[in-house]
């Protein structure tokens, strides 16, 4: 009997990450995504090209700028209409479909300087396309409100980009879903270690539909996290992938573990009357069982170790943002070595097992070479041929 399929929210991150080009911090990012079940995720400065970009990814990059990219999740039903994308990088827009509801995502990544046209130019472009669902999003390296969105009095960076995004935002009728949902919450994105202060730069999301807007914590870029969760109407059924980890056998425990359990299943069936070959194939599925239950725990114990690390790391930064001192700074410093530490050790291990993938795999045809073979025949298709 399958399971019965439930409407779900959507989940969006947006997150400036700081870069994606080298292939453990790519592997981190991924890992952190698809482990928050995003279906959306607005990337700003990936740093990539397009041949470093995934399947189901739009992106507007250039070889001098910084790069966006939105991430779709490819089990989320999305049908691709039109976009558009600056040739600088600083912005992508994406136009489509959810199960048959439209939707339109511009993702930006605003210039440092204080550049009130390029706000303009991006307010203006999202009221032209937007139709239906409309998300706004990214990293606009700008303030909406100085006295909630910096932690010092300092002076406000790029006031005139603040201001015009305030003002056109109040003209055609976008809400910062942050200060709406959030109207007391002081709470930063960024912190600057040449002023000691934080400030939150990101979310500057405008979305009529938002069930929940949150923060998370920056262990893997100095930019946190923007988690979003809005209204849908699909529904999906998630399904677990049983696999076992080749790794364990390596483990002196687990072979002691496997070793002890098959003698005890033996030794328990020793003097039963039904035949060598019944129990040899129950033995099977009951080492089978065994498995699945070892792999679980180990499993849960990894992950319970790094929601602790997690969690210490965001109480931390909500120390230290309220008490911006040097000896809380080097306590968050320490705790976030040591989770980014963790998260590396865990994209290693995933690379390893992509590549052990391939090794297997590599003269025997399978799914993995007919996708090889498909994405090669697609680059070497002429379509046209122009006579002289």
């Amino acid at each position: 009997v399958g399971r019965k399929s439930m409407p779900r929210p959507l989940n969006l991150i947006s997150w400036n990450v700081q870069g994606l080009g080298h292939v453990i911090k790519r592997k981190k990012i991924l890992t952190f995504l698809k482990k928050q079940e995003a279906d959306i995720a607005l990337l700003q400065k990936t740093r990539l090209s397009d041949v470093d970009h995934l399947k189901q990814c739009f992106s507007s990059h250039s070889q001098n700028k910084k790069g966006t990219a939105v991430l779709i999740n490819e089990k989320l039903p999305f049908t691709f209409v039109c976009k558009e994308r600056d040739l600088e990088g600083r912005f992508i827009l994406i136009k489509g479909s959810i199960a048959g509801q439209s939707i339109t995502i511009l993702n930006v990544y605003a210039p440092n300087n204080d550049s009130p046209n390029f706000i303009s130019q991006v307010i203006l472009l999202f009221s032209q396309y937007c139709d239906g669902l409309g998300l706004l999003d990214g990293d606009f390296n700008c303030i909406m409100d100085a006295g909630l969105d910096k932690s010092s009095s300092a002076h406000v960076s790029n006031p005139k980009a603040s201001s015009a995004l305030k003002e056109l935002c109040s003209d055609i009728g976008l809400v910062d879903v942050w200060h709406q949902l959030n109207p007391k919450v002081k709470d930063f994105s960024l912190y600057t270690h040449p002023h000691n202060s934080y400030c939150r730069l990101d979310s500057k999301t405008y979305l009529h539909s938002v069930l929940s807007c949150s923060m998370g914590s920056t262990a893997l870029s100095d930019h946190a996290p923007i988690y979003l969760q809005f209204e849908s109407t699909f529904n999906t059924v998630r399904t677990p992938i049983l696999r076992f980890n080749t790794s364990f056998l390596n483990s002196n425990s687990f072979c002691t573990f496997v070793r002890n359990n098959l003698l005890q299943y033996w030794s328990d069936n020793e003097s039963s009357p039904i035949s060598s070959a019944m129990i040899g194939d129950v033995a099977k599925v009951t080492l089978r069982g065994q498995l699945i239950s070892y792999s679980s725990f180990q499993k849960r114990v990894l992950e319970e170790n790094r929601k602790k690390l997690e969690n210490e790391v965001f109480r931390l930064e909500h120390v230290h943002k309220h008490f911006p001192t040097s000896g809380n700074l080097n306590v968050l410093v320490a705790a976030r070595t040591k989770l980014n530490m963790d998260y590396t050790l865990h994209a290693q291990k995933l690379l390893l097992y992509t590549k052990q993938k391939y090794y297997e795999f590599v003269n025997q045809s399978s799914r993995l070479l007919a996708y090889q073979l498909k994405n090669q025949i697609n680059d070497r298709t002429i379509s046209m041929i122009r006579t002289c």
